[in-house]
């Protein structure tokens, strides 16, 4: 087993931890268990039978910052596969979506695992409307 706990910078949250595997070796390498452990430190654990491998870890790094208070718009259920709202007022800034612990933000939000964008940021009256659905199988409830 190999063990490895990774610190990020200081004064930086980090959010939203993917990894993934370079080399000949990964099919030998089992076990797996990528986790953030806190804001600061994400832990990587393995079981390596065989050649050297490569692992590419990568997380959202934030810095707190107080911009105003954080104000839930809305909140609710969603069936995997079917389309879902949201409505953001054209005034707020800085929205996202959390799904499962993980933060999107509406603004840069694109096509790719978990949301399908049907239709994004469409002004309606003083709001704006991006319309989803889930496509990560991983999300289904």
């Amino acid at each position: 087993m190999i063990l490895q706990i990774v610190s990020g910078p200081p004064n930086v949250v980090l959010k939203n931890l993917q990894f993934s595997c370079v080399g000949a070796g990964c099919p030998f390498a089992d076990s797996w268990d990528a986790k953030l452990l806190d804001d600061q430190q994400i832990k990587l654990a393995f079981r390596n039978r065989s050649a050297p491998i490569m692992v590419h870890l990568e997380a959202d790094q934030f810095r707190a910052t107080q911009v105003g208070s954080e104000q839930t718009l809305g909140s609710g259920a969603v069936t995997f596969g079917q389309g879902f709202s949201v409505t953001i007022p054209k005034s707020a800034t800085g929205a996202y979506l959390v799904l499962g612990g993980v933060i999107t933000p509406l603004d840069t939000l694109v096509n790719g695992a978990p949301y399908e964008v049907i239709a994004g940021k469409v002004p309606v009256g003083d709001s704006l409307v991006w319309t989803l659905e889930l496509d990560d199988a991983s999300c289904a409830p």
